[in-house]
């Protein structure tokens, strides 16, 4: 055999092989950097999960590409991480959504981005790296021309790039500023609560400096709301909102020890919240602070009529059929996620005759929470209302153990799946194994518990 035959036997014996699943090699973090360093190559993390569709695109389209894997062979040491499996380092490396990829020399970052990839431009990608043009000079230009804008959305999205791109003291001024200017937009109510209060609560999670960016907007709405009597409503319902999402249930407490008539209720208050539907959120979050304080007869106090509202309720969404067409129309071609779907909005018009249940029989309204419960089983066809019943009494009352174990038992017969037992419920009932037949850890009824109605 010549020599340079020799050598590219050598050569191609000393590779490294890729994982046979896709041209990954198998290490851990630390020692696939060391590797890459030693080999003068980049690394690459492909941040994924099993349950991520654009992930299982990518392996079935992306990954397998010949071009692809013989660049990467050549200039990259490639490793898979599991986002459940290694979180401590998701969280290193900011990874806020899958699939995230990740270019590396050593450890240092040197650009990265988030969401599908076909083959050719992810080569296309690399190649430019080794030559000096990253992703992230491209955005530059982007984020400049973000900075300027004034409507919420684009300043959300501007955001969202520099939390991802590490610069979290500007992603939360930013948020700050998208929220001051959706407040200038009276149809955007929802979206600061649903989509940008959640935006400023996870990245005050994640850096702590953020926070005092957002209790002066707590502040501020605090200052308009109740710079007139009555407050201005929708500075309240914001001031309510941030209260909530910060932590600070006890000045929503005092506001409503406050305002409640001599019944101890809001109804019939100045806010007259049966007639303006967009009083039901003030309501929730009132419900919820004191809930939080464990303050349960106040709670029951909020209902004019308990009975009714569950009744109400259970009709209402029962007939709108809320969430089924949204189920199939999404999930069409995954059983298992439609599954998953179909009974967490099952669930849904539950939660609330449920949360009554739970609080009539914390506050000793036997009577109460009997009738509620027999509206709810009236209702339930397929187990979900039981297992809402129970699930809320475990979550409301975790230091009460007579949760009723033949309400679990029936759920399951009828067919409501153990995989949708939340976990906070499994814990408190010290469950491991998401398989198990619950009932056999709840102890029966002690004597004086209400009836189960049939």
């Amino acid at each position: 055999m010549s020599l340079p035959v020799v050598v590219l036997a050598l050569v191609f014996a000393l590779a490294p092989a890729p994982a046979a699943d896709g041209p990954f090699v198998e290490l851990p973090f630390r020692e696939a950097a060391a590797r890459a360093a030693t080999e003068g190559r980049l690394l690459l993390l492909d941040f994924t999960a099993a349950w991520c569709p654009p992930c299982r695109k990518m392996e079935a389209s992306t990954w397998p590409d010949a071009a692809l894997r013989a660049w990467l062979a050549e200039h990259v040491v490639a490793i898979q991480v599991d986002l459940d499996a290694e979180p401590e380092l998701a969280r290193r490396f900011g990874v806020r959504a899958i699939p995230t990829l990740i270019f590396l020399r050593g450890e240092e970052v040197l650009d990265r981005h988030t969401g599908f990839l076909d083959a050719q431009e992810l080569r296309a990608w690399g190649a430019g790296l080794l030559e000096g043009r990253t992703l992230a000079a491209a955005r530059e230009v982007d984020l400049e021309r973000m900075a300027q804008a004034r409507d919420s959305g684009t300043l959300r999205d501007y955001a969202g790039e520099l939390a991802d791109l590490g610069r979290l003291d500007e992603a939360a001024a930013a948020l700050a500023r998208a929220w001051d200017a959706a407040r200038r937009e009276p149809s955007m109510e929802v979206v600061r609560h649903s989509h940008l209060l959640p935006d400023m609560l996870d990245l005050a999670e994640r850096h702590p400096p953020a926070r005092p960016v957002f209790e002066r907007l707590r502040r501020e709405s605090a200052l308009r709301a109740f710079a007139s009597d009555p407050p201005v409503e929708a500075d309240l319902r914001d001031w309510f909102a941030l209260c909530t999402g910060l932590g600070h249930a006890e000045d929503i407490v005092a506001w409503f020890e406050g305002e409640v008539d001599e019944q101890g209720r809001l109804y019939g208050s100045r806010f007259a919240l049966p007639q303006d539907p967009r009083h039901e959120r003030l309501r929730v979050w009132v419900e919820e602070a004191l809930l939080g304080l464990g303050r349960h007869e106040d709670v029951l106090r909020l209902y004019e009529d308990p009975l009714r509202l569950a009744r109400n309720v259970l009709f209402v969404l029962r007939a709108s059929g809320v969430g089924s067409s949204l189920v199939v129309n999404l999930v069409a071609d995954d059983p298992e996620r439609r599954e998953f779907l179909q009974g967490t909005f099952a669930r849904l018009r539950f939660r609330w005759p449920a949360t009554i249940h739970a609080v009539a029989c914390a506050a000793g309204r036997r009577d109460v929470a009997a009738e509620v419960a027999a509206l709810v089983l009236e209702a339930d066809g397929d187990g979900w209302g039981r297992l809402a019943l129970v699930e809320r009494y475990v979550e409301l009352l975790p230091d009460r153990p007579d949760v009723l174990a033949r309400w679990l038992d029936e759920a399951f017969e009828l067919g409501a799946s153990t995989h949708h037992v939340s976990p906070l419920v499994r814990r408190r009932l010290g469950l491991d194994d998401p398989a198990a037949d619950l009932s056999e850890f709840l102890p029966p009824p002690p004597d004086d518990a209400p009836p189960i109605p049939r």
